[in-house]
């Protein structure tokens, strides 16, 4: 199958596309780096603009953060669940809910939270996920 990296850009492309109007997508300057430079490359090859939100360094990326930076230009947000470096973990549904607030589709970054926090995506609302097993689930 195809590999987070892939299965990201394509989810990315597709959610950009189910937005045409809207030029803006939001994402944290400490998030996986493979995830910013697909969504560096993204904006660059669609004409959108990145909107950087800066993760509170007590407790990552804020809901309030979020609901700061987002607005009627924004896509989609992308965000990791949990972050790669600190292991603070995002709150979902709360920022899945400002995002939906907005008209904006959210992505789920999930590879550091398959195995090791417990998940509900139908319940938080989540549009789009990628996440992998051979980091906390061994395989």
């Amino acid at each position: 199958g195809d590999s987070t990296t892939v299965i990201l850009y394509k989810l990315i492309r597709t959610a950009l596309d189910a937005r045409p109007d809207r030029t803006e997508i939001i994402v944290d300057t400490d998030n996986f780096p493979t995830d910013r430079f697909i969504l560096q490359g993204i904006a660059a090859e669609c004409g959108k603009t990145l909107k950087w939100v800066t993760p509170d360094p007590n407790a990552g990326v804020t809901a309030e953060q979020v609901a700061d930076a987002i607005g009627p230009d924004t896509a989609l947000v992308v965000l990791s669940h949990v972050a790669y470096r600190s292991g603070y973990l995002a709150d979902a549904p709360a920022i899945t809910a400002i995002a939906h607030d907005a008209g904006a589709l959210v992505l789920w970054d999930l590879c550091h939270s398959v195995g090791s926090v417990p998940m509900d995506l139908d319940a938080w609302g989540v549009d789009l996920a990628a996440g992998c097993t051979y980091k906390y689930l061994n395989g």
